[in-house]
């Protein structure tokens, strides 16, 4: 398609509607026991006013992270978290308040909570507060302070306010129109990674600017959040895990164009799978990232493995630990497990197989078979770990027990270089871990 028969984009806003777990065939196989034991530690901290484990825990009720989703629960800890002045906790419930979900939707409590944030310098608040400013329709137009805020997020590196900062210098709206600073944040942004910036950066270039069609936003449709967004994702998601991907395609669409993340992902997955649409792997990754910048953990995860793969993007595995890291903050275990793997490996970053461990361990503690494994390969002395066979060994057993044949050959091997010490050793670190024996 022709560059100049195509529309300029402009910036969205960061939902968090309907942002549930989606499931994958990836999915290790978990140990309910240690899973449980992780969530009752949360929990503990969270009930003794802790608030960053509110803020975790709101984050574990909200996605699905092992324990059901409870939009009203993630509510209830955001708010108490955001009370002891938690700023991730302060724009997130901003967020729920602006979307109506888990409580009822108060556009006026919204912004309260979203200014405090964004008053202690979080990035993300400072972005969506200025994006309301900037864009809702249904909230007193301010471009000015819209640009002021962005202009504080895009210093700190927040890729969608350095895009949108480029929009308002293309569009003179809240600051003097101008064409070279618009197009310096857009090459900011795209050096970040920006589709959207590249894409503009396109239409503007020299050759562009010669036609003489001009340059236009596509209208912003700004549509009050519906309460079936969550509906159509799961009868999206039920239409997908049936085949039927028509069906997928037609409920997600619109939830796509209102800026869902959860729905982002899964088209994103349809385009990269060609299921229900053409195969494009641009088009897949240009979604996960849509998805992604909303910190919409599954698609954070995703998108580092297309990273690291270099499915649909040059390979860069710089991107992809940031990714891994920024899913794996909010407790998903696959990108815990990504971060250990790619320190495991040394792939493009520096090996470092201490780090390693301690990802490996916080996967495998949750019921990670792949991570159990990984964790005894290292305290058996072959990844440059000093040996410890009674570690190596209960690890081994673990993931065994998991389902991981791997695992369970080396299990014999390793038990006869072991005295009787090692075995006591390994007993306490299974019930440590556990609650369980070697018995």
């Amino acid at each position: 398609m022709n560059p100049v028969s195509r529309i300029l984009l402009p910036g969205v806003l960061f939902f968090l509607v309907g942002c549930g777990l989606t499931k994958s065939n990836e999915q290790p196989v978990s140990n309910s026991t240690s899973i449980k034991q992780d969530e009752e530690t949360i929990l503990m901290r969270a009930e003794e006013g802790d608030a960053d484990a509110q803020t975790l825990l709101g984050m574990m009720f909200y996605q699905d992270n092992n324990i059901e989703k409870n939009h009203e629960k993630a509510f209830k800890w955001w708010r108490s978290a955001a009370e002891k002045g938690n700023t991730t906790a302060q724009w997130r419930l901003a967020s729920m308040y602006y979307n109506g979900v888990g409580v009822a939707q108060d556009r006026k409590k919204s912004i309260e909570w979203y200014k405090k944030s964004a008053d202690a310098g979080d990035a993300f608040a400072q972005y969506n507060l200025a994006w309301i400013y900037y864009y809702d329709a249904s909230t007193p137009t301010n471009y000015k302070k819209a640009v002021e805020l962005w202009r504080k997020s895009a210093e700190q590196g927040n890729r969608s306010a350095q895009f949108n900062l480029g929009w308002a210098y293309y569009k003179g709206k809240g600051v003097k129109k101008d064409d070279q600073k618009a197009e310096n944040w857009f090459r900011i942004a795209a050096e970040q990674g920006s589709l959207d910036a590249k894409y503009n950066l396109k239409l503007l270039s020299s050759d562009t600017k010669q036609v003489n069609k001009p340059l236009v936003l596509a209208p912003i449709q700004v549509r009050q959040p519906r309460q079936k967004f969550e509906g159509e994702i799961e009868k999206a998601k039920k239409a997908y895990k049936q085949k039927n991907y028509r069906l997928a395609h037609e409920h997600i669409t619109p939830l796509v164009q209102d800026g869902n993340s959860e729905a982002q992902h899964l088209l994103g997955s349809m385009y990269f799978s060609g299921r229900g649409v053409e195969k494009n792997l641009k088009e897949a990754v240009r979604l996960y990232r849509l998805s992604a910048e909303q910190d919409y953990a599954p698609a954070q995860y995703v998108l580092a493995n297309r990273y690291a793969n270099g499915q649909g993007v040059k390979k860069d595995y710089h991107k992809a630990m940031t990714l891994y890291k920024s899913a794996a903050k909010q407790g998903y275990l696959k990108a815990i497990i990504g971060v250990g793997w790619l320190y495991d490996e040394g792939s493009g970053i520096e090996e470092d197989n201490i780090a390693a461990a301690h990802w490996y361990e916080q996967a495998a503690k949750r019921g990670s078979a792949p991570a159990q494994y990984a964790l005894g390969l290292i305290y058996e002395g072959q990844k440059g770990v000093a040996k410890n066979l009674a570690s190596a060994y209960a690890w081994y057993i673990l993931a065994a027990a998991n389902g991981h044949k791997a695992a369970k050959k080396r299990i014999p091997s390793i038990a006869k270089k072991m005295t009787p010490k090692d075995f006591r050793e390994s007993s306490k670190i299974l019930k440590e871990t556990t609650g369980a024996d070697l018995t």
